[in-house]
């Protein structure tokens, strides 16, 4: 069984350390992680240049069965994936 987390995370330096930062931000509460999408990149602007970017991630982890998550989790989605936002 497989459980998604929503992140938005942000970096002053490159894309790719924002998907690093919203993964390490995840990995601190959430074990198992085995992916994620990256649903959209942006950045903020000031004068032509960029002072941010910004990641928004599904990130997937696995679930034991039987485990607290399991025995409460609403009706699967149609992919059969547990949806939890944060």
């Amino acid at each position: 069984v497989n459980g998604l987390v929503d992140r938005v995370a942000r970096s002053f330096d490159a894309a790719g350390a924002a998907v690093q930062a919203a993964l390490s931000d995840a990995s601190a509460t959430i074990r198992h992680i085995n992916g994620a999408d990256v649903v959209k990149f942006s950045v903020k602007c000031e004068e032509g240049r960029i002072l941010e970017y910004r990641a928004d991630l599904k990130i997937a982890f696995g679930i034991a069965a039987g485990s607290c998550w399991e025995r409460t989790r609403r009706p699967a989605s149609p992919a059969g994936q547990v949806t939890a936002v944060r």
